[in-house]
């Protein structure tokens, strides 16, 4: 399963995974419109999430099954 900061790359809402867990932890992440704080969250495949950095940024993402 894909953990959340590495889907933040792979979507290009964030430069590195560096940065992505620095969002996460500050509180500027949001994931189906609930804030995210567990920087190791771990999403199933098969789903599509709404992911939002910042106030500005969203994609829809769909992940693949298995």
């Amino acid at each position: 399963m894909p953990t959340l900061h590495f889907l933040m790359v792979d979507a290009g809402l964030s430069a590195g995974t560096s940065e992505a867990r620095r969002l996460i932890t500050q509180g500027g992440v949001h994931l189906n419109g609930e804030k995210v704080s567990d920087v190791n969250l771990e999403l199933p495949a098969g789903a599509t999430y709404l992911l939002k950095v910042g106030k500005r940024r969203f994609k829809r993402v769909t992940l693949a099954g298995e």
